[in-house]
């Protein structure tokens, strides 16, 4: 069996015998921990194509990250992640299985216009198009420590959305794959954030199952007008499918 994928593990010795690319994620002195993550994920899924990917202490890292830890969960769905190893034949059986049932352009290292694995999302949200906040690669949809990314972050964790149920693209990007995506997957739920989006959607001939301001727009100018993770909770539930988007539901 072809060995490929991303493990989370505190250890790698259970997977020695599959000589996996190893990736330490324990934070830096010093360092931005979101930094380390990002750094930790690119690498993870550009070696998970060939090799079988386990990134130790992932646990450590994530203690710091805080409302950002979502924002790692949406990226290591792309590449089916599996955690609580105990097994490792049967760990990789599982991650193996679960990869085939994801959209396979996600599965292309080079993607960056959607997060999430479309096997578990019932919802998806669409953008407009990535802010350039990196210099060095093009990073993933509403993946950023800073702006609107944080204010929309902390309004998913405030209604506590499973992030594992969703997926994210923008529509202003040359990696389009929205209605590649719809038609395999075509019950998912589709939020429009902001006039862009929901405008690109319907030249797509896709109408979305709700509309909302963009996460920057309402963070700047509706903050006291509208109560924005409320809003996105009543977006959510009027997905067909919305017994699982909530944690503690």
């Amino acid at each position: 069996m072809e060995s490929v994928g991303i493990v989370l593990s505190e250890s790698a010795e259970p997977f020695a015998d599959f000589h996996p690319f190893v990736i330490d994620a324990r934070p830096r002195n010093g360092r931005d921990p979101f930094v380390v993550l990002t750094a930790v994920l690119r690498r993870a899924i550009e070696q998970s194509q060939q090799r079988l990917v386990v990134i130790t202490h992932m646990s450590d890292l994530m203690r710091e990250l805080g409302v950002f830890t979502r924002m790692a969960i949406r990226v290591l769905a792309l590449h089916a992640a599996i955690d609580h190893v105990k097994d490792a034949p049967r760990t990789l059986r599982r991650l193996h299985a679960h990869r085939l049932k994801q959209f396979p352009p996600a599965l292309n290292p080079g993607m960056r216009n959607i997060c999430g694995h479309a096997d578990l999302a019932y919802v998806l949200f669409v953008g407009d198009q990535i802010n350039p906040v990196y210099r060095r690669f093009r990073h993933w949809p509403f993946h950023a420590n800073s702006g609107c990314t944080v204010y929309l972050a902390r309004c998913l964790e405030r209604i506590q959305f499973n992030e594992i149920r969703g997926m994210w693209t923008n529509i202003n990007c040359e990696e389009q794959h929205i209605q590649q995506l719809l038609e395999f997957k075509p019950d998912l739920h589709v939020i429009a954030l902001g006039k862009e989006a929901s405008t690109g959607l319907r030249k797509l001939g896709v109408k979305p199952g709700a509309e909302l301001p963009h996460p920057q727009f309402a963070s700047r100018f509706l903050r006291k007008k509208m109560d924005y993770a409320e809003e996105l909770r009543k977006a959510l539930l009027g997905s067909k499918t919305h017994a699982n988007l909530f944690e503690y539901e």
